[in-house]
């Protein structure tokens, strides 16, 4: 629980920050956001403390990977966490502008580079976890991970103002990295979501130090001015994570109980607004929880998949910040296990769920997006229908279109 109030803690001074900045110039608000510690730390942290929740919890995917891709073996890994860096350099070298110059990007890049390796080193030999293969003790957080998303984050400084599709590709090799981390069994969903959180805020002080300490003179801004924002429709694409905490525990049959303890969630949504208030969207996401009942293994998890539609809200709060609101169903589903013989069978059942989320931009073509909901649906156990109840809270990178 204290962890949660620091997740939400984390994002509540933020937006009080800005919000207090509503009255002051363009120029002060820009400088709140890009090089004030505040700008630095929403960009990264919740994911960070997100990693450490279910590092912590144990929550792991590898019931997903086992039933879909239980031979899934590759080391294109190793490639992909460097292809967000090779666009930056590319698009720099065909001559499209950039935010910073070449002297500017090759210092960030090194320092980036310099920051998030010895950060992810130096807790990879404190931590000391246990890879889920059993090869070594060096898993949290992973390394892939972190230089994946430091390389989409120095694409998204340089090139997020020109179009969202270059972030997005990015962040798409950033997160495929990490998916095949845990696909392979070489880390934890802990891991991977806590070393993105410090691949970006490596970037996210690497930049920060260097507008600091080299240059007097403002940087370039590419934001929209407020003018521009509070009249634009936050369409996006959002793909989010969540640690999801779980309020279940039911009474068999043979007098035991079983526990659904937290679990973890991760997503695609794409929303529609139709004015700058009011949206559309679907999602779809999977979310596995730990199990809990003597009869069972300790590691066993149990999955499901869920896609629905969601009326979206939104009012900014100030000239960079939404706060929104969502209301939606959508189907559950379990899929067909062995774990518990048939006290949980194969089923669908509604979802539904209500929320509250902030939307930062932090370019042009991109922001990031923290959220809270509450979800219900029915549970089908020993041939009852019960309540399934979660509060998730969740952090993603959203595109704008």
């Amino acid at each position: 629980m204290r962890k949660i109030i620091i997740f939400f803690a984390i994002i509540i001074f933020n937006a009080v920050t800005l919000k207090s900045q509503e009255a002051d110039s363009l120029s002060i608000s820009d400088k709140v956001l890009t090089f004030k510690p505040v700008g630095v730390l929403y960009k990264g942290a919740p994911l960070l403390v997100e990693g450490i929740l279910m590092k912590e919890h144990q929550i792991d995917f590898r019931d997903f990977s086992y039933t879909h891709f239980p031979n899934f073996s590759t080391d294109i890994d190793t490639y992909t966490q460097f292809a967000p860096l090779g666009l930056t350099y590319a698009l720099k070298l065909c001559g499209v502008e950039s935010k910073s110059s070449w002297k500017d990007l090759v210092f960030a890049t090194a320092f980036s580079y310099a920051l998030g390796f010895g950060t992810i080193k130096a807790i990879k030999n404190s931590v000391y976890e246990k890879r889920p293969d059993i090869s070594g003790n060096n898993s949290f957080p992973s390394g892939h991970t972190g230089i994946a998303f430091l390389n989409a984050q120095i694409l998204c400084k340089e090139y997020g103002q020109t179009s969202w599709w270059i972030p997005a590709i990015g962040y798409s090799f950033a997160s495929a990295t990490g998916i095949m981390r845990v696909m392979q069994n070489r880390h934890w969903i802990g891991d991977v979501v806590a070393g993105a959180g410090l691949g970006i805020l490596a970037t996210e002080t690497s930049y920060f130090l260097k507008d600091l300490f080299l240059y007097r003179e403002e940087s370039p801004r590419f934001f929209p001015s407020i003018e521009e924002s509070k009249e634009e429709k936050l369409s996006f694409v959002d793909i989010a994570v969540t640690f999801n905490h779980s309020f279940n525990k039911y009474k068999l049959s043979n007098n035991t109980f079983l526990d659904i303890l937290d679990g973890a969630g991760t997503g695609i949504e794409a929303t529609y607004f139709y004015n700058k208030h009011i949206g559309t969207g679907i999602l779809a996401d999977y979310s596995a929880y730990k199990l809990k009942n003597p009869n069972i293994h300790s590691d066993s998890t149990m999955s499901f998949y869920f896609a629905g539609l969601s009326q979206y809200f939104s009012f900014p709060i100030c000239h960079r910040v939404y706060l929104g609101a969502r209301a939606g169903v959508g189907i559950n589903h379990i899929a067909k296990n062995n774990i518990l013989n048939g006290i949980v069978p194969s089923q669908f059942m509604l979802r539904y769920n209500l929320g509250l989320n902030l939307s930062f931009w932090v370019q042009r073509n991109a922001l990031l997006r923290f959220f809270a909901d509450y979800t219900h649906s029915d549970l089908e156990i020993e041939n009852q229908t019960l309540d399934f109840k979660t509060i998730n809270l969740g952090a993603g990178a959203a595109f704008h279109f």
